[in-house]
């Protein structure tokens, strides 16, 4: 849900209330990107690094 900014007689203002709300949307798209892509990668590579550092030295 958009948070409502109450608009101001000044366009200054309200051209700032505005970017601000557009900087949030794009950071909650980063946020769910990272948690959608990047974290299972992390896994994988976490998983893989484990298994690399447990394998019997030759």
């Amino acid at each position: 849900m958009m948070r409502a900014i109450p608009r101001s007689g000044s366009r200054k203002a309200n051209g700032y209330a505005k970017a601000v709300l557009a900087l949030e949307a794009v950071r909650r798209k980063r946020e769910d990107r990272y948690v959608r892509v990047m974290r299972p990668l992390d896994r994988r590579r976490d998983a893989r690094a484990a298994e690399v550092a447990t394998r019997p030295r030759r």
